[in-house]
């Protein structure tokens, strides 16, 4: 099992990545940060924190649907304990539909499923410091403004990883890492256009 989890964030980025779609049936980079803002167990000690991410689309089938896959980091420090904080990184794969004319405003939806690590961090009690990935999903939505060969886009997720945190709760109850990401972010193309 531990080599499946090793293993999975790779297979995710090789196979494919990414956050808005690729217009013109381009192939895509990505990149984009924001704010995270906790909910669930994770809102009970995190403050809102940042994020940033990056990713590549590859357009497939139909007109507006691309594949992809996307990396992302982000940080939140705790509301609880000063010195504390939550490091969160994943591996995500992404599926994006846009709406509409390709070359105008218009919107995407987005679904994504990867591998998120949770990482505890105390400058008070670093013998406390711990690490634990679990299975990652989410689905979201946004506005995309192409500009040339840029789409600029906002985009706002949910996102929830199947993480147990041993620091905060008897290790017997279950925990999920839950937060909404609100990015701002530009694709831009790889290669020529189709």
């Amino acid at each position: 099992m531990f080599a499946f989890r090793q293993r999975l964030p790779f297979a995710l980025l090789v196979a494919s990545m990414g956050l808005a779609s690729a217009a013109n049936g381009q192939t895509a980079l990505a990149l984009s940060g924001g704010a995270t803002i906790p909910t669930g167990d994770f809102h009970s000690y995190a403050k809102t924190g940042y994020v940033g991410s990056v990713g590549i689309l590859f357009a497939v089938g139909p007109k507006g649907l691309s594949v992809g896959a996307e990396g992302l980091y982000g940080s939140n420090n705790h509301s609880d304990v000063t010195g504390d904080k939550t490091n969160l990184s994943g591996a995500l794969g992404t599926v994006t539909y846009r709406i509409g004319d390709a070359e105008e405003m218009g919107m995407f939806v987005i679904g994504n499923l990867g591998v998120m690590r949770h990482a505890f961090k105390s400058d008070n009690a670093p013998s406390t410091d711990e690490a634990n990935s679990g299975v990652a999903f989410g689905a979201g939505a946004g506005v995309v403004v192409p500009r040339g060969d840029l789409n600029f886009f906002m985009a706002v997720r949910y996102l929830v990883a199947d993480v147990k945190v041993h620091y905060l709760v008897n290790s017997n109850k279950h925990t999920t890492t839950s937060f909404i990401p609100i990015q701002l972010g530009l694709t831009m193309p790889l290669g020529s256009k189709k």
